[in-house]
């Protein structure tokens, strides 16, 4: 499944005048491309959205929009970020009302027994709170109606879908590709500046090479933190529960990496000889799915070699011992990527030797 992108700005109340709205977003918002820009209300919920939907991912660039609306209307907005398909993703920033930025939240990998409980009173709802809709309740808490109900179609796609009767289109703000055409340079300068131009063109693309250059070994050596060269073995297609997939597919998304490396990098980061006994009792095999991973010959060996017993005494199956490894092991990727990103920021921030 392809993954669907959208971005929205929402304020509280209806009635606002579609002209403020649009030019909140004609002056707040470039694109290179066509888009689509649309203005929704809910009189049930008390709500106005301002949504785009993309064809790529577009993260924050609704954000300005936002600022600028919740300082022309002078009450807060909240600017999201979408992205659904074969994982689920959002992030919410919200803008006080004099256009400065209030707090900012992500999709989590996991929330707190406490966290949860205070979402809920907040809510006023007690069905679950999913830690992948994290920041769009968060900013729902804010709302004064506080509407304990999914009101965009969390974990579907495409990834906003204002529907009538809840929503009604207000107004569509159409934006234009904005590149400016192009002035014929012989309207502007003379043989001799043309001339001087041409050289300097021919001098600025071999400094463009070298820096090229530059920022390849930088990209090389930032690729070389994430240590993604794993030992290969023999794939084999194991029981793994959905839980625990879910967490590898929401690793894989954020770090753009494919799942099957996450599944590998955190079996291979897992100690089975160091397993506590209760180590099966805290992972319940709930939602098996066939999965197929690879198992590094070194790895295979260890968990042959493991004493860890199940119910009633009896010997763990490999599925079972790879369920164990890769529990334990996705916590230690975890904070391993979350380390190794912090060491691209940094490497991204060097700048390449000058030419």
């Amino acid at each position: 499944m392809s993954m669907s992108h959208a971005v929205a700005v929402f304020v509280e109340g209806t009635g606002i005048d579609p002209d403020v709205v649009s030019s909140a977003v004609s002056k707040n918002l470039e694109t290179s491309d066509a888009l689509d820009v649309v203005h929704f209300e809910s009189r049930r919920a008390g709500l106005t959205a301002v949504v785009a939907q993309l064809d790529d991912e577009g993260i924050g660039l609704l954000d300005h929009v936002a600022a600028a609306l919740s300082k022309k209307l002078g009450q807060p907005a909240w600017s999201l970020s979408s992205m659904t398909g074969t994982a689920q993703w959002m992030s919410v920033t919200a803008f006080a009302s004099d256009g400065t930025e209030a707090w900012h939240d992500e999709t989590r990998d996991e929330v707190t027994p406490k966290e949860r409980s205070a979402m809920r009173q907040a809510l006023g709802e007690t069905r679950g709170v999913e830690p992948s809709d994290w920041p769009y309740w968060r900013m729902m808490a804010e709302f004064t109606a506080r509407p304990a109900r999914d009101l965009i179609g969390l974990g579907l796609s495409p990834a906003l879908d204002l529907e009538a009767p809840e929503w009604q289109t207000i107004a569509t703000t159409r934006l234009e590709g904005r590149t400016p055409p192009a002035t014929p340079l012989r309207a502007i300068f003379s043989d001799h500046q043309l001339r001087l131009l041409a050289q300097a063109d021919e001098d600025q693309a071999l400094r463009d090479e070298r820096v090229r250059l530059a920022h390849a070994q930088r990209d090389a050596d930032a690729a070389a933190v994430m240590n993604r060269a794993l030992q290969l073995g023999e794939p084999r297609v194991v029981q793994l529960p959905s839980s625990l997939l879910t967490k590898a597919e929401r690793l894989a998304t954020k770090y753009a990496v494919e799942r099957a490396w996450v599944l590998q990098a955190a079996t291979a980061r897992s100690t089975p000889w160091k397993f506590p006994a209760t180590a099966l009792a805290v992972c319940p095999a709930k939602g098996l799915e066939a999965t197929t991973l690879v198992v590094s010959k070194s790895l295979a060996k260890a968990l042959e070699q493991s004493s860890l017993q199940a119910a009633g005494g009896k010997a763990a199956t490999f599925d079972e011992l790879v369920r164990v490894a890769l529990s334990v092991g996705l916590d230690e990727l975890t904070e391993d990527l979350r380390d190794d990103e912090k060491k691209r920021k940094r490497l991204a921030k060097k700048k390449p030797v000058a030419p």
